[in-house]
């Protein structure tokens, strides 16, 4: 009996654990490769991936380490962001101070959380 619940208990955490992998890498939040990137303007600011290499790579690390948000919140937010791929392809990013924030890849919209990036928006505007 006691194999029973252990191996019961061992598949249910196997089931969570992979729900958890596949919702995180498979859940159509675009990353972004920081060879690809041409500029990124928050508000006003504005960094070339030429002369501003470091912070592009830092912005870009946090902006693909965020993951999709599916609660439904919403607020105004204070930051506007837009990342300009060398394509042509624009992402827009609506930042807040909440520790989520509208995505805007063109093909889809859809919230992020991300405590690290409202941290960075916030010391970076200052």
């Amino acid at each position: 009996m006691k194999k029973k619940n252990l191996t019961a208990a061992a598949v249910v955490f196997i089931f969570f654990a992979g729900y958890y992998v596949i919702s995180n890498n498979f859940s159509g939040h675009s990353r972004v490769n920081v060879s690809e990137v041409q500029s990124i303007t928050i508000n006003s600011l504005f960094f070339e991936a030429d002369n501003n290499p470091e912070e592009i790579s830092d912005f870009i690390r946090i902006y693909n380490s965020a993951k999709i948000l599916r609660k439904d919140y919403d607020t105004t937010p204070s930051y506007l962001i837009e990342i300009k791929l060398k394509n042509g392809k624009r992402i827009g990013i609506q930042g807040t101070t909440q520790g989520f924030h509208y995505v805007n890849d063109g093909e889809k919209s859809y919230k992020i959380s991300s405590a690290g990036m409202t941290n960075y928006l916030r010391n970076i505007t200052k």
